[in-house]
């Protein structure tokens, strides 16, 4: 709070308190943790909660939702659990200079871009399967798997693009209202399918 009354200071707004500040301020925006909320609380102002944290709980949402979705994405971190190992990252160095990449539980981007990974490495590994112990070879997508993936790729990647857009400053930084578009979009978009 009270550094939020420093930073109106720096724009003129003074003699500002708990009892009047509703008068000079509509909204807070800021990112869902504790401590902003009970502001929003103790203020009895609104607080508009982050956009990209909304949108990880939305990517989150639609792989669960789908237990082949949930299931190929667990396949291929564990593939990428395996393609880390020292002797099979050798292996890897032999046929690319692609590394691979894990997920991060907490960051939805992190499964985009281990899918995206995998549909760059899988051009170096198919062919070369015999080269790598079994373990390996067991969690290498079926051709069944593969199509999954890239319809996936193919979903994320309009979210990824949303992500780009909140995520951009100056002249290209998204107000409320376009925010509230483009999360529109998305839901019609894909609403109906999870």
């Amino acid at each position: 709070f009270d550094i939020i009354l420093d930073v109106l200071h720096v724009y003129g707004l003074d003699n500002i308190d708990i009892n009047n500040i509703t008068k000079k301020i509509d909204f807070f925006i800021a990112d869902n943790c504790n401590t902003n909320r009970k502001l929003s609380k103790r203020t009895g102002i609104p607080m508009i909660g982050c956009a990209s944290h909304r949108l990880n709980l939305a990517v989150k949402e639609i792989i669960s939702s789908n237990d082949e979705n949930a299931s190929i994405v667990r396949q291929i971190d564990l593939l990428m659990g395996e393609l880390k190992t020292l002797k099979n990252s050798s292996i890897l160095r032999t046929l690319t200079a692609l590394n691979p990449e894990r997920k991060n539980v907490t960051r939805w981007y992190s499964t985009f871009m281990m899918l995206l990974k995998w549909s760059r490495l899988r051009e170096h590994i198919l062919p070369s399967c015999s080269m790598f112990p079994k373990e390996v070879v067991d969690l290498i997508p079926t051709p069944a798997q593969d199509k999954a993936i890239t319809d996936l790729l193919d979903v994320l990647k309009k979210f990824e693009s949303v992500s780009k857009m909140l995520q951009m400053g100056g002249q290209g930084q998204l107000n409320l209202f376009k925010c509230r578009a483009l999360f529109d979009k998305l839901y019609d978009d894909f609403a109906s399918l999870y």
